[in-house]
Parts: C-alpha cells; structure tokens; sequence
C-alpha cells in the first residue's frame, strides 16, 4: 500500500478506534466512509454500509433517497411514504469494493460488477450477507414505489478503489462497461456508472471528509451591517447575483448541491409541486419578472461561525443555511433559467453560540407550519446534556470523555475520535433503545426515533445522567466490536444489547426517568462499562450470552416489538 494512503488510513483508524481490526477490514471501513461521506455528508454508522468480512465481492452498500440513508426496508417504506404529495424522490443505489494492491485487477472488477447484477437479476439466489439482503429487500420496496423515483427508475452507482494509478490505456475500461451493460439488461435502472478510484481518487475523498464547507460569493451594492447585537460578532445583508450564490455557495466540486449546508434547516426540500416553489419556479420563467426576483421572494439566511468581508465579496466558512432551503433547492434546479438580473437577499449572521443559532433557526421556520418535533434539537433541556457531558473534562475521567455535538460540526476543528461524537439523532437512538426500551426502534433507521418518539425525548424532566449513561455504553461497545473483544457477528445486536446491559448492571427495577433515584442507578451502568480498555467490559459478553440463548435472529425479527420482548421476558426469568 502507498505510503501516503497508509497514512490517511492510520488517521482514519484512530479517529474510529478500529486499530483492533485486519488492515484489509480497516480498509474497506475506510473507502466505505469516504465515498459515502461525499454523497451523505451527515453522520453514519459505517459499520451499517459495510458487508461481513465472509463476502469478498462487494465490500458495502448504501440505498440514498433524496438526502436521506435507507438502511432499511422499514425506513425505505417510511421515506417514500412521507414524500409531499405528486413529488418524485432521487433515488441512487450505491455499491463499493476496496482493494489494497497497487495496480487494478481485471477479475476483481468483473466479479463486483457480477456480484451486484446478480442481486438483482437472480430472484431465487438469496445473498448471505445481511447488509445484501436489506439492500434486495429496499429495491423491491422502491420497485413497488416506482411511481414516486424520478425518472420512474433508481440510478445505480458503483465504485472499485485500489492505491495504484488508473490508466485509460491499461484496456480495463472494457471491464468496466461491461459491467454496466449487464446491469443495464436488468431494465431496473436510469442510470448506471462504473467508477474507478486510483490512489489520487482516495487522497482527494479522504481530504474532502476532513475539509470544512468553504465559499466566497459576490454582492451589488453596500454591504449593510446590523448594529451591534449581543452574542454575534457580525451581522449583514446585502443583494447576491443569484448566479454567484448558485455556483458559488450552493454547488459543490461535482456540480451537485450541498446538502451538508442545511443540516440545521428543519424543513427537507418540498419538492417542485409544493406551491411555494412553484411560484418561486414561475418567477424564474418569465425573464420579464427576473428583477423583481429580490423583492418577492424573503431570501436566505446564513449562519457561520467565521465571516470575511472582502470588498464586495464575502467569504463563510463552516457555514449553514438556516432559513432558504426551499428557495436555494428551486435556484438550483432551475439555473438554467436564472439570468443577470435576478438577485437575492441574503442576511449572513456570524456567530457559535450555540443558544444564538437555535433562536434563528426557530425564529426563522417558524412562519409557516412546522412540525414541533423538527425543534426538538433546539430544545432547553438539551443544553443540559451538553453541560453534562462536558464535566468529565479530568485527566482520570479520560475514559468517561465523551462528547455531544449539540450544533453541526462542532468539534470539527479538534479532530476527535468519530466513535465519541454523539449528535442529537444518534443520542436519541442509543437513549430510546436503551431507557425506553425500544431497540427494535433504534434498529430500523436512524430517524424512526425521532418520528415515533418526538414527545418523549429530551424532556425538561428527565435526568442528564440517563442520556450520558447510553452513549458511553454504545461507544464502549463500539469498541468492543472494534478490537474484537466480543465477536462482531453480534454487531447487529447492538441497540439490544444497551437495553440488556441496563437491566444486567442497573437491575430489573429502573426508576422513572425523572426521578433522582435513577441517578444511582445508572451510576451503576457507567462504573461497569467505563474502566474497561478498548471495551473489554465483562458486561457485554454477558449480555451476549442472552443474545445467544434466544437463537441467531433474522433481521426482520430483530425490527420487531416480539423480540425485545423475549428478551425482556429472558431477563425477568434470571432475576
């Protein structure tokens, strides 16, 4: 392997503490991160797009709809079913393969490109690998959706890395074409590419998951500054040639629109049908209405942590659109449409207090109908969390560190291990699953939570501790699973697993969760898993020991209320 690409997987190792692992698992985790991470700029589970070591033609999987991760057939189900009304979703399904040698391999590539056709073409062969079968078990979701994916088909994507150099004039291209050629005769797709990615590819994936989201874009006219305001540094509007926020602000290197920039708006792109936007659209196709542009439409607000003024440029950094999705998504759809004269208002407020933003982003989506539940990371009481988990800031409660990103990136420039990062959505699957108990929950997809359990979550009553008490469990786990202390055949197990931990450690008597007694009780969940190295906690073999009574489960089962009930029913009986 190049010297350069062992390197970056070094880094990469560290900051998801898979150090434990085979150079050839941790090479595979690693391409599967990067490519992913430029199609899904959010947080994933990697091991959630990855194959079991046992199937050596595809390396991993991920099923992208809109801007959301299908990882399941439940959250495919849900997604399309959650589409506004005459809105058609891109769908994109995307496959890869990792290889640690220097040059590409002819029979490699043709047996990815085959191993992916086949799970489509071949109805009666069933893939071993769990991560396959979902992803067999999505497509015949969206084949029965097909109404609703632009286009009326999916578009299919596949990747082969290696650490050499491609080169047109090696005759591999045929392999390659040859590949899409046999997925196209299943009839199931759009669009199919067949891309490699040589050690050139990985160095420029790998810097773009480490870069932050950087822009510069032209205003007409004075910038206009807002008097001073407590708690920002800065604040300005101006009018924006809505071509320079298009190519400048809204597209990132491959000509696609940055989704990572609107984390932090609550609402999702409503589609080209929502009447907003389709007065927004018309707006765009009558020229003679071009220089109205900027008087009838509210325009965007932008919130960054760093503002440079320019001249009559003005540059952001780490930045995100908190109010203007709908406006930017229809912009971008439309470029072609957008002349000289439209301009846009833009108010780009500069600030990290965390309060700061969360007040825009209420304030600024709150004029027309948002589900509550889309605050729910803005909530007071979250800011509690935060306070909690920050207190284990000693050098001897270094294995108790842990970390909740209240904000989006915000710890981006300390470079912290992946697996310590907890945000708003992957806290509330491990808390759900473990003091709710509702694994089964947590399993289908990392939003279900949030849908099923909005009034439940992050209530003013409910005790810091709990919330801390899930994520260390769930990161001290990872790490079991990483340095191979459990096997990672239980890996699907993991949500279950937190709720069996709770009741081995705590006992079967949980008190409610706004009651100080539970203090102590989980108290006795966090002394059991936080003094072990690398996870090495006996609690977690002794949990998968009830996994192992109940017999090797099917995923579908695992999705099931009937599951966590036997396990639940398991527990009771040993106390």
């Amino acid at each position: 392997m190049h010297k350069i690409i062992k390197s970056y997987l070094r880094k990469f190792t560290q900051d998801h503490e898979l150090g434990d692992l085979e150079e050839s698992i941790q090479f595979e985790y690693f391409v599967n991160f990067c490519i992913l991470s430029k199609y899904y700029p959010d947080s994933f589970e990697i091991e959630e797009v990855t194959t079991s070591p046992d199937d050596d033609s595809i390396d991993g999987a991920a099923v992208l709809i809109d801007d959301q991760l299908a990882l399941t057939v439940d959250a495919t189900e849900s997604i399309l079913r959650s589409l506004p009304k005459r809105r058609n979703a891109t769908v994109q399904y995307l496959f890869f393969q990792a290889k640690r040698s220097e040059g590409f391999d002819a029979g490699d590539i043709l047996k990815f490109g085959t191993a992916v056709s086949r799970l489509f073409d071949d109805e009666q062969n069933l893939p071993n690998d769990d991560l396959l079968k979902e992803i067999r078990g999505i497509h015949e979701v969206i084949i029965k959706n097909i109404d609703k994916v632009e286009n009326g088909r999916p578009e299919c994507r596949l990747f082969y890395a290696c650490t050499g150099i491609w080169r047109e004039e090696n005759n591999l291209r045929k392999q390659l074409e040859f590949c899409e050629s046999c997925l196209q005769t299943t009839g199931f797709f759009s669009k199919i590419e067949f891309s490699p990615i040589d050690r050139e590819g990985i160095v420029a994936l790998w810097n773009n998951t480490r870069s932050p989201v950087e822009a510069t874009f032209e205003v007409r006219g004075s910038i206009l500054p807002f008097p001073q305001i407590a708690q920002v540094e800065e604040a300005y509007i101006a009018i924006v040639l809505a071509k320079s926020f298009i190519q400048d602000v809204l597209t990132d290197k491959d000509g696609r629109i940055r989704n990572s920039i609107f984390e932090q708006n609550v609402r999702a792109f409503l589609g080209d049908d929502n009447p907003v936007n389709q007065r927004i659209r018309q707006s765009l196709e009558d020229p003679r209405n071009h220089d109205c542009f900027a008087i009838l439409n509210n325009g965007i607000t932008i919130v960054a942590p760093e503002v440079r003024i320019q001249s009559n440029r003005i540059f952001i950094r780490n930045f995100q659109v908190v109010n203007g999705c709908q406006t930017s998504h229809v912009l971008f759809r439309n470029k072609d449409l957008v002349s000289d004269q439209v301009w846009l208002p833009v108010r780009i407020i500069q600030a990290e207090d965390s309060d700061v933003v969360a007040k825009v982003v209420e304030a600024t989506n709150s004029q027309s109908d948002v589900e509550q539940s889309q605050f729910l990371s803005i909530r007071p009481f979250v800011r509690k969390i935060e306070a909690y988990f920050d207190s284990y800031d000693g050098e001897s409660e270094i294995e108790r560190r842990i970390y909740f990103e209240r904000r989006t990136m915000q710890y981006a420039d300390q470079r912290l291990g992946q697996k310590r990062q907890f945000d708003i959505q992957r806290l509330a699957r491990a808390f759900a699953a473990m003091f709710m108990d509702v694994p089964h929950l947590a399993l289908r997809y990392p939003t279900q939570t949030f849908q099923e359990k909005a009034n439940e979550l992050y209530q003013p009553g409910h005790r810091e501790i709990a919330y801390y008490a899930s994520a260390l469990t769930l990161y001290r786990l990872e790490l079991a699973f990483a340095n191979s202390y459990i096997s990672r055949d239980f890996q699907k197990y993991k949500w279950h697993i937190l709720m069996i931990c709770k009741y081995q450690a705590g006992g079967m008597e949980m008190p409610p969760l706004d009651a100080r007694k539970l203090d102590k009780y989980c108290d006795k969940i966090v002394d059991q898993v936080a003094p072990s190295s690398k996870g090495s906690a006996p609690i977690f073999v002794e949990a998968t020991k009830v996994i192992e009574k109940l017999g090797d489960a099917t995923r579908d089962r695992l999705k099931r209320q009937a599951y966590t009930t036997e396990i639940l029913n398991q527990l009771r009986s040993k106390s």
